[in-house]
């Protein structure tokens, strides 16, 4: 086997984050010169995504060695699913916290970014899902799971290999907010990669915590408390502003992920 280190790993996201990053400026431009729609901008962003993911394959197909075995377990999937949820709320409680130490003039611009990227109407929750909710995910785990985790653990110590590339998957995000909790959530993923030597569980997870943000963000909640709960927190403005009711649903998650992660693993995902 090839070795495959830090700095073959930190070639694969500045390959990522340097198309991705050309690739959205030129969208932006047609887009701002109406060359194209904005439903085909939503769309053409699942390239910012595709072609890195490709590039990066075509370069380091040596040194993919990881697994994808599809489970039909309905339990795995009601698990994943719960996970999904306390991911959102795990990612509600660092952004909102968050707000106290990063600059308030890029606050306004991530609330641009992500007013920009929530859908709109129901076509467009759909290209949404297509592009952010499916897409996104299933290439990023390829990069940061598969090629990077896989070859990363099976020559460093499992916690430092996967706190590095979950700093890599923060870094990607590419900004502040998404880089304090993306860092959690990859960590996270990434453990249930090295426990199941699976990606399809991470990928999973990615793609359920993905199409939730989606999905709950569509839909409209006019009860505050509801709202909150099902928004995520959407507009607190402290972690004291979150409800009850969501921390709760948070550690009950984490609880029946810990004491049910036995069966996940004795089914062999």
């Amino acid at each position: 086997m090839k070795q495959f280190g830090f700095f073959k790993a930190f070639l694969v996201l500045l390959i990522f984050m340097l198309i991705n990053i050309i690739i959205s400026f030129s969208l932006q431009i047609m887009l701002q010169f109406q060359m194209i729609s904005f439903y085909s901008f939503k769309l053409l962003l699942s390239l910012t995504f595709l072609i890195p993911t490709f590039i990066v394959y075509y370069i380091y197909k040596s040194y993919i060695h990881f697994s994808i075995k599809i489970s039909n377990n309905f339990l795995l999937y009601t698990i994943l699913i719960i996970l999904a949820f306390s991911l959102q709320i795990i990612g509600t409680i660092i952004e909102v916290w968050s707000i106290s130490i990063i600059p308030e003039n890029y606050q306004n611009y991530y609330n641009l970014l992500k007013e920009m990227l929530l859908p709109k109407n129901d076509f467009d929750a759909f290209i949404s899902l297509i592009t952010i909710g499916i897409i996104a995910p299933f290439c990023e785990e390829f990069l940061f799971r598969g090629i990077i985790l896989d070859n990363l653990y099976k020559k460093y110590p499992p916690i430092t290999a996967n706190l590095f590339q979950a700093i890599l998957f923060g870094i990607a995000h590419m900004n502040p907010f998404q880089f304090l909790y993306a860092i959690p959530i990859g960590y996270l993923l990434g453990w249930f990669y090295i426990k199941t030597k699976n990606l399809w569980i991470p990928i999973c997870i990615h793609i359920f915590t993905n199409s939730l943000a989606i999905i709950l963000s569509f839909i409209e909640i006019d009860q505050p408390f509801w709202k909150k709960m099902f928004h995520f927190g959407e507009d607190a403005k402290s972690i004291y502003d979150l409800p009850f009711g969501t921390n709760l649903f948070f550690f009950f998650c984490i609880n029946y992920i810990y004491f049910t992660y036995t069966k996940i693993n004795k089914k062999k995902c």
